[in-house]
C-alpha cells in the first residue's frame, strides 16, 4: 500500500512539472515574441529616419536621385510641389497652395 501512495505522489509531481514547464515555455515564447516584433519595429523606423536624412541631403545639394546606406531616394519637384520617393513608394508629398 505504501508502495502505490509513493507512486501517486511521484505521479503528481511529475504531472506538476510537466504543467510548470509548459507554462515556463509559453511566457519565454511571449517574451520572446514581443522582443522580436520590437526589434523589427525599431529596424524599420531606423530606416525610415535614414531615408528621410538622405532626402533632406538631396535637397540641400539640389540633386534628383541620391543613393546612400542602401537605399535610393528620388526627388521629383513640380509647379505644384514636391515628392520624395524610396523604393519606388512615395515616403513624403509637400504641395504648395
Amino acid at each position: 500500500m505504501g508502495n502505490i501512495k509513493k507512486r501517486e505522489i511521484k505521479a503528481y509531481i511529475l504531472l506538476e512539472s510537466l504543467i510548470t514547464t509548459g507554462l515556463l515555455a509559453l511566457l519565454v515564447s511571449l517574451v520572446l515574441g514581443g522582443i522580436s516584433s520590437s526589434r523589427k519595429y525599431h529596424q524599420e523606423a531606423l530606416e525610415r529616419e535614414e531615408g528621410y536624412q538622405l532626402a533632406k541631403m538631396a535637397l540641400q545639394a539640389g540633386q534628383s536621385h541620391l543613393t546612400g546606406n542602401g537605399q535610393e531616394i528620388q526627388v521629383s519637384k513640380t509647379e505644384t510641389g514636391l515628392q520624395i520617393y524610396a523604393k519606388g513608394e512615395e515616403i513624403l508629398a509637400i504641395a504648395q497652395k
